[in-house]
């Protein structure tokens, strides 16, 4: 889509963030870390990444409305540090006063939490099946379809 929009002579200015720390506030992401004291991610153990916010990367955004020389670019934004999945477990035990264990997640089992994310489930909650909203459920994206979307944009990301 970035490439059509460059070729198509859109003035196109590309943010490209390394990870979201939003992620951590998935549902998935949030009751493993909260309730099970694991934080499950598809990362190598020695993989260092940068992470950033949702609001850091619409500062990005904000700050290049008015920047005619970042038109045409491909800007890689991430924090400041750059965390291996440890550390992020590390960090995490400290906020919360108690061990919090990094668990590497496979890319399958990640899309189909992810995937969940976006068509909406159903989880137990203090042992009741509760429905759980999912971002794009109004969309009517099959949980095939969103698998898929989460995959393909993947590929993408480390292919480029």
């Amino acid at each position: 889509m970035i490439n059509t929009l460059m070729q198509g002579g859109a003035p196109t200015t590309t943010f490209q963030p390394v990870l979201f720390m939003d992620n951590l506030l998935t549902n998935w992401a949030r009751r493993d870390i909260l309730e099970n004291n694991i934080y499950t991610y598809p990362h190598f153990p020695d993989l260092e990444a940068t992470w950033i916010c949702l609001d850091d990367v619409a500062k990005f955004m904000v700050a290049a409305i008015e920047r005619d020389d970042l038109i045409g670019r491909r800007i890689v934004i991430g924090g400041p540090e750059t965390f291996t999945p440890q550390r992020v477990a590390d960090m995490l035990s400290g906020h919360f006063g108690r061990s919090i264990k990094y668990e590497f997640l496979s890319l399958e089992d990640f899309a189909d939490l992810a995937s969940d994310e976006l068509t909406g489930g159903y989880d137990v909650v203090k042992g009741e099946r509760v429905k759980i909203q999912g971002y794009l459920e109004d969309f009517a994206l099959s949980k095939k379809e969103a698998d898929e979307l989460i995959m393909g944009a993947r590929d993408i990301v480390y292919k480029n």
